[in-house]
């Protein structure tokens, strides 16, 4: 982190090992923004020397104050389940997003780009959708893709394994698929 960055917060709120609510303010006296050593130092994290900057992430990563658990994570501990969030409009992980998917390819193959043919349109998509069962191809492929992470596979990993052998392996994450992104 560069002197004088920007930090999206005003302040780092968390709860100690001691259950005592701890906070940390990211801006010093003159206003302007702590680097991510100071808030490091305090924060009381031992931070090697010669640390390079991806490791100073890493370190500061693991501390109590950047590890979010919400109720639902919090409960599903309490009763030995794992919580798995997944992107909410993630095309493999969310199903609706199928149904949106092959609805607008219908209608797209099928109208003659007036507005009672889309209106007339719509409905048929739905039917074309439960006719072929298409719905039981986006549920076998949520649970194959949310069993492919529970084993460690990222998200490189499941895209070509249940997309395309083709992409690239800069993505990291489906918010950046791109045409860029997959070879011809």
């Amino acid at each position: 982190m560069q002197p004088g960055g920007q930090c999206p917060v005003d302040a780092i709120e968390y709860v100690d090992d001691q259950n005592v609510k701890v906070t940390i303010e990211c801006y010093d006296d003159d206003g302007e923004s702590k680097d991510l050593l100071k808030l490091a130092e305090e924060l009381n994290l031992h931070i090697p020397q010669n640390c390079k900057l991806f490791e100073l992430k890493e370190i500061v990563s693991e501390h109590a104050a950047f590890k979010n658990v919400s109720k639902l994570e919090k409960l599903g501990a309490k009763y030995g389940v794992k919580i798995i969030f997944s992107p909410k409009f993630h095309c493999k992980t969310n199903p609706i997003e199928g149904f949106w998917c092959h609805s607008k390819q219908f209608i797209r193959k099928n109208t003659y780009q007036t507005f009672q043919a889309l209106v007339s349109l719509m409905e048929e998509a739905k039917e074309n959708f439960t006719e072929r069962d298409i719905h039981l191809k986006l549920f076998r492929r949520f649970w194959r893709t949310i069993k492919a992470y529970s084993e460690g596979k990222d998200y490189l990993e499941v895209l070509t394994t249940f997309f395309s052998g083709l992409c690239k392996d800069k993505i990291l994450s489906h918010r950046k698929i791109t045409n860029a992104n997959i070879d011809d």
